[in-house]
């Protein structure tokens, strides 16, 4: 998540917005898809611990890899 954000910072703006034209469209539309994907991501991975720490069960396709 930490470098998908620091990709959108790259190709956003100094108010924070990201603005394309033809040159750069799918190049910003695979930084912007990146930041997206990286963002579900981070909220399965948060949901689960917080299933964990509840006493919930988690799907053991987020408990069976090693940490990285």
């Amino acid at each position: 998540m930490a470098q998908a954000s620091q990709n959108m910072d790259s190709i956003a703006n100094g108010e924070g917005y990201v603005t394309t034209d033809a040159s750069t469209a799918s190049e910003n539309l695979a930084v912007i898809d990146a930041f997206e994907a990286s963002g579900r991501e981070y909220s399965k991975m948060f949901n689960a611990v917080q299933t964990y720490c509840n006493g919930g069960k988690v799907d053991s396709v987020l408990t069976d890899s090693p940490a990285s």
